[in-house]
Order: C-alpha cells, then structure tokens, then sequence
C-alpha cells in the first residue's frame, strides 16, 4: 500500500511539473501611453512630440539582415491616429517598386477595437493594414487579400516624407502618418487598440528582412507574424488625456548619488517571466502539500 501511495504521489508531481513547463510563458502587451494632440503631418518631429514616450525600433526578426533600426511616438485627436516614425537606413532603396512590400517602408498593424483573433479574414472587421514606403506611397487594406487598395482605408490616411539630414534619404528618413479610423471605430480616452509596428529594409536581391518594435505574443521569438495574426501584434495603444505639460526648469541642481562602481551590486532586473514562474512554483507548491497530506492520511490509517 505504501508504494502505492508513492508512486500515486510520484506522478501528480511529475505531471505537474510537465503542465508547468508546457504551459507557454505569455507576455503582456506592451502599453503605449498614447496622449492627445494634433500635430502638423509634414514630415518633421513637432514640439508636441517631445513629452511623449518614444519606442526604440530595433528588434530584427529571425534571420534578419537588415541594417536599420528606428523610433516611433503616437498621439490621436478626435477620431485619428498620429505616428511619427523615424528609419535610420542610411542605404535606401531606390529602385523600382515591383509589389508594394518590396520597398523600404514603413507598416502599421491596427486591431482597431482590440479583438486580437487568430487569423486575419473578412470578419475581423477591425483589423486593419497599413503601409508608407520611403516615397511617400499608401498601401492598405483590412479584408486579408495581400495589400489590395482598399478606399476605406487609403483614402482616410494622409502621410507626409522627411529627410533625416534635412535634404535627401542617405541619413534616414522620417514618416508622419494620420487615419481617420472613423470607418472603423471611433476613439476616446481608455479605447485600447492592439499594435505593431516593423520597418522593412529591402536587400539587394529583392528580398525584405525586417525589424519591428514588439516582440509578438511571446518572450522568446521575434514574430514576423502580425501582419495575418492580430494575437501576436505585441503592443496595445491606450488613449490617454492631454499631452502632459513639461516639467517646470529647477531653480537649484537636485542631489546627485554617487557613481556606482563595478563592485557595487546591480539593481535586481525583474525578468517578464518572473510572474508567471512564481505562479507555476506557487502550483508545484500546493500540488505537493495535497500529495504529501495524502500519502500521511493512508500511512496513519495502515498504523
């Protein structure tokens, strides 16, 4: 009987533990802090940006070769959506467009009322497709065919192309980006909207490696996934009040700390994984304790 017990308590632990690490470890969303204002679409970084939060563009895809990174800040006002993106690929492409993805662009992925499906199809009403290349050309569209010009979007987007060094593509280029999603959806403050973002670098043998700035649905692969699957886009947008007021100058320099050394101990990083190892632990724990009140119950009735 005594082994029986055993090996009943034996596989509740080894199936827990097997539940744990088959249960994949999901990241939350991203949150994009998105405040309100109305920039000017022509190309250049407003003042109104500045008190923003700014997302670097520089996660690359899985065997990706592209060579450029970029920033990205969001504002709304009304019923549209402001993005302000920056490209530093400083080899642009110049060549002839032969399909619209085979360019140096620009690509938002909008999940406009946050469903987050698992496929991307006529139903998914909301999902929504839009791409800016380096010329200033739109593409988009929200019914799953590949990139088909849809008016009820294209004709609701307005984009502007800017230059980095200030007079042609050889420093990086900049997009500024507005969509009246009035078609959609409507948008006030707390709307959540999923998101992502990739800026498409083409290569020499007319192929596109991509970089992006969110890491997909989960923590340990760069997903070149959410152009058709809305559940991997890896960032929600949530509309925010007013842009917040800068901080007012300081009238004398505030303390400084010390410098730290190499000998001091570094500030503990809070992995994403960390509350969902807890939570399997946590489990592990309480699928122990039944068992091992178990296996005492039957030894004390066996005395």
């Amino acid at each position: 009987m005594k082994n029986q017990i055993k090996r009943c308590l034996t596989a509740i632990l080894v199936l827990a533990l097997a539940a744990a690490v088959a249960i994949p470890a999901l990241a939350a969303p991203t949150v994009i802090e998105t405040y309100k204002a109305q920039p000017v679409i022509d190309g250049k970084k407003d003042e109104v940006y500045e008190n923003t939060p700014t997302y670097p563009i520089n996660n690359f895809t899985a065997n990706s070769t592209g060579d450029t990174t970029g920033a990205l800040n969001i504002l709304w006002e009304g019923n549209t959506l402001y993005f302000y993106i920056e490209s530093y690929d400083t080899t642009p492409w110049t060549g002839e467009i032969t399909e619209p993805h085979l360019c140096d662009c620009i690509e938002l992925f909008l999940d406009l009322n946050n469903q987050r499906g698992d496929n991307f199809n006529y139903e998914d009403f909301s999902y929504v497709q839009l791409r800016v290349n380096n010329a200033g050309l739109i593409t988009g569209n929200n019914t799953g065919d590949q990139w088909v010009l849809q008016p009820e979007v294209t004709d609701n987007v307005k984009c502007a192309i800017g230059f980095l060094n200030g007079k042609d593509l050889s420093g990086g280029y900049t997009v500024e980006v507005s969509f009246d999603v009035s078609n959609f959806t409507s948008l006030s403050e707390g709307k959540e909207i999923a998101f992502d973002i990739q800026l498409a670098d083409i290569q020499g043998d007319n192929t596109v490696r991509a970089v992006q700035v969110f890491l997909g649905n989960t923590e340990t692969a760069l997903l070149d996934t959410q152009w058709n699957t809305p559940v991997n886009c890896g960032a929600a947008i949530v509309l925010k009040g007013p842009v917040p007021e800068p901080p007012a100058p300081e009238t004398e320099p505030p303390a400084t700390e010390p410098a730290a050394t190499a000998g001091d101990a570094a500030a503990p990083v809070q992995s994403p994984q960390t509350s969902d190892f807890a939570v399997y632990m946590a489990v592990l724990a309480l699928v122990a304790s039944l068992g091992l009140m178990y296996f005492k119950k039957h030894k004390r009735y066996q005395a």
